[in-house]
């Protein structure tokens, strides 16, 4: 018996830190969604775009609002902005970006808990503990990002599914770098469905990229509408546990929003094979991180461009890492003005 399910992917490069401190760090995600469930999640994540009710369906057009009665064009328009976490700051962000990325997280959680269906692999690559030289002389980012990427999507189709064969429809990516890297977008597929045939098939073999500003693809060109918000929800959760993990930003929202997933993320780390967990992620959802090792008791466990193994690297992925963003409790920031 198979499943039919699409992949959407996207990725971050972790920055200097707001103490200076810089995060040598790139961050792979893919969401793995079966074919039966997407419209229904997309039509989720619509219908949180409505702040002042959650009407039945959302449509783009303020004409054809459901809510018209409680709505303004103006809020209409705003909360059709682009969900992208990079903006969503204290200082920057609109009510309509607060509002709905936090439902959109919460959303997440709830379905989560309550119908185990969210799948998701995300691997941190610390570049620091790397000799990545081994990956050419130029575009090396993009060189390991290539390389990594068939990983992540590897362990998914092979981990999620409870031993069904996977048919993979369509593989969906961010738009950005990774568009016009010389092998990314044709080969990646071709060589997933040739080395791992007993588990997944890669229908479309070619890796399309959606642009994650929905507004893009309407009214007339509506083919990617639907992805494009997949493609900011990935973007959305990728960036809070992110938050978690590497305590990138000190601003209050980012670590408001990151303290949604936090119990998530501690989970995942600490606890990965707890099957009696009301979060339901074992066999799921998995976050790892690479190298375990540090310096020049890596340097020789890497493995080429051609994808020849230099030394076993698989005891290199793991799990031993402290959350550094501390619970944040937007409550006690408010109450310690008063004293």
């Amino acid at each position: 018996m198979s499943i039919e399910i699409e992949i959407f992917a996207d990725e971050i490069i972790c920055p200097i830190d707001f103490n200076n401190n810089t995060r040598n760090i790139l961050g792979i995600c893919c969401f793995f969604i079966p074919v039966n469930t997407k419209q229904e999640i997309v039509n989720q994540l619509l219908r949180k775009r409505c702040i002042n009710s959650d009407n039945l369906k959302w449509n783009y057009e303020f004409d054809a609002c459901l809510n018209k009665t409680n709505c303004k064009e103006s809020w209409h328009k705003s909360n059709d902005c682009e969900i992208h976490n990079q903006n969503i700051r204290s200082s920057r962000a609109s009510n309509s970006l607060k509002t709905i990325s936090k439902k959109w997280i919460k959303y997440f959680i709830e379905k989560n808990r309550a119908e185990k269906s969210i799948r998701f692999n995300i691997l941190f690559i610390e570049l620091d503990k790397m000799d990545i030289s081994k990956f050419g002389e130029s575009k090396i980012h993009e060189n390991m990002y290539n390389k990594f990427f068939r990983t992540v999507i590897n362990y998914g189709v092979k981990s999620f599914f409870n031993n069904s064969k996977v048919l993979v429809k369509n593989v969906y990516h961010d738009k950005g770098s990774m568009e016009k890297h010389a092998y990314f977008p044709y080969l990646n597929l071709y060589k997933l469905n040739d080395e791992i045939p007993e588990v997944a098939i890669f229908e479309n073999k070619d890796i399309i990229f959606v642009d994650s500003n929905h507004k893009n693809y309407v009214p007339h060109k509506k083919e990617y509408y639907s992805e494009s918000h997949l493609i900011q929800f990935v973007d959305l959760i990728l960036g809070n546990i992110s938050q978690c993990l590497f305590n990138l930003s000190n601003d209050n929202l980012k670590k408001e929003n990151a303290t949604l997933l936090h119990p998530l993320v501690e989970r995942l780390i600490n606890k990965s094979r707890d099957y009696y967990s009301s979060w339901h992620y074992t066999d799921r959802q998995n976050i790892s991180l690479f190298p375990k090792s540090e310096g020049n008791n890596f340097k020789n466990k890497c493995f080429d461009l051609n994808g020849n193994l230099v030394d076993d690297f698989i005891k290199e992925f793991h799990k031993d890492k402290t959350l550094k963003m501390p619970f944040y409790n937007p409550e006690q920031e408010s109450l310690s003005k008063f004293f």
